[in-house]
């Protein structure tokens, strides 16, 4: 099966379930995430303090309709799971249009879009509002008169899912990858994230010998970030992070920088960015969707975490967000493009030269036209300056501003004629 198409299936599998916080369809989302990446689920009670965060409820929605004056359904939660405010709570009456229109969602700017209403799944142990969505189109056709509402939702003690895999290498230090597993009924926003992700842990198993440490994180937006670091022992070895979202919508490829801005994520990152794409763009500090970086890279943890992403687009927080709107060719290219962050973090390294003074390039074969490329023909100069064992083609490459796929390629040459020693390099302290 092609990539494309696996990354189709999975969504298409999961998407339209009710993926809130703690309920009973996240908990089985989580688990068949986990069945496929064989790691570890990690479970927190309703209630559990996280940080200063604390666990919500867990929410069932057993029914949710509202039926016009006619016995005519005018929405109903089983049509898609946005219909219904995430965590709204119970009410059962009849009522006047006038009494049911504060408890509507709805957008005038996207008048023919669910909008997804969510905040109340974050307020602090207070689920008493109930409320709806519905597209502003149709709303504007309610006619007068009376409405049967029937929203039918229990709140209870349980269980929010967290399903993490470590890849181990060489060293305990890690670098995560995170998507969340929540966002009911949209697809770029969350679950597309995690189909390229269980694709890039595949690859990354493949590989024969990891200098780093690789852990994926999957669990519900904000509450994972800050169940994952309540874990001293876990979150002692992360040292840096990529958070997806929005991998998919058709705009061009980008991301947030890490609080520093200036740490080796973010110059991996940009780096990549600059060989693979013809236009990309640079936020700072969670300007771009801004997701658990919050806590990763937040207060204490100082984890240098990246948003990457795509730039903002009319569907964010809609029903449209769905199969259609998404470009599967663009996840693709989003998979290949982590592919290539890996690598460059897996293969950077310290060179040591062999030779000393300049070298004389024309008897390896290595033609820089002082004349035709005066720029590269001095930049060979100061990598070799630079390349005195200290220092890896990341750093000397920052520190000239030069490109780091040029600094890499030359060393390359140099290896392969044995001018220099390759000494391994770890960005990250023990």
């Amino acid at each position: 099966m092609q990539i494309k198409q696996k990354f189709y299936s999975f969504i298409e599998k999961y998407y339209l379930l009710n993926r809130a916080k703690v309920c009973d369809d996240i908990s089985f989302f989580t688990n068949e995430i986990n069945n496929v990446t064989k790691g570890d689920l990690l479970e927190f009670n309703s209630g559990t303090e996280c940080l200063n965060w604390t666990i919500p409820k867990k929410w069932t929605v057993n029914q949710a309709w509202i039926k016009d004056s006619k016995g005519e359904l005018i929405l109903d939660y089983q049509w898609h799971p946005l219909y219904l405010m995430t965590y709204s709570n119970s009410f059962k009456g009849v009522i006047t249009k006038e009494e049911l229109l504060p408890h509507i969602t709805t957008d005038k700017k996207r008048p023919d879009c669910l909008i997804y209403n969510h905040r109340q799944q974050y307020k602090f142990n207070d689920y008493s509002k109930w409320g709806v969505s519905m597209p502003h189109n149709k709303l504007k056709k309610l006619h007068d008169g009376l409405y049967q509402v029937n929203i039918d939702t229990t709140f209870s003690e349980g269980k929010l899912l967290v399903s993490r895999k470590k890849l181990m290498g060489a060293t305990k230090n890690s670098i995560f990858f995170g998507a969340h597993t929540c966002h009911p009924g949209l697809v770029n926003d969350g679950i597309a994230g995690i189909a390229i992700l269980l694709q890039l842990l595949k690859y990354i198993s493949t590989k024969k010998y990891l200098k780093y440490s690789y852990d994926f994180i999957f669990g519900p937006e904000y509450y994972a970030g800050a169940a994952i670091l309540s874990k001293r022992e876990i979150a002692k070895n992360l040292k840096s992070g990529i958070f997806l979202d929005m991998m998919g919508n058709g705009k061009c490829l980008g991301y947030s920088k890490s609080f520093n801005g200036n740490t080796y994520i973010d110059f991996v990152t940009e780096s990549v960015m600059n060989k693979t794409q013809t236009n990309f763009f640079t936020r700072d500090y969670r300007k771009l969707w801004g997701n658990d970086e919050i806590f990763y890279d937040g207060p204490d943890f100082r984890i240098p975490t990246i948003g990457l992403g795509r730039d903002r687009w009319e569907h964010y927080h809609t029903d449209k967000d769905d199969l259609e709107n998404c470009d599967l060719d663009q996840l693709v290219e989003s998979y290949n493009f982590l592919r290539q962050v890996v690598d460059l973090m897996e293969n950077d390294y310290i060179p040591i030269r062999k030779y000393k003074g300049p070298l004389y390039l024309d008897r390896y074969g290595i033609n820089f036209d002082s004349q035709g490329d005066p720029e590269g023909y001095s930049n060979i100069q100061k990598i070799q300056i630079m390349a005195d064992g200290t220092m890896s083609i990341s750093e000397i490459s920052r520190d000239l501003d030069i490109d780091y796929f040029f600094t890499f390629e030359f060393f390359e040459i140099l290896f392969e004629n044995n001018l220099i020693s390759k000494e391994p390099y770890y960005a990250f302290d023990e």
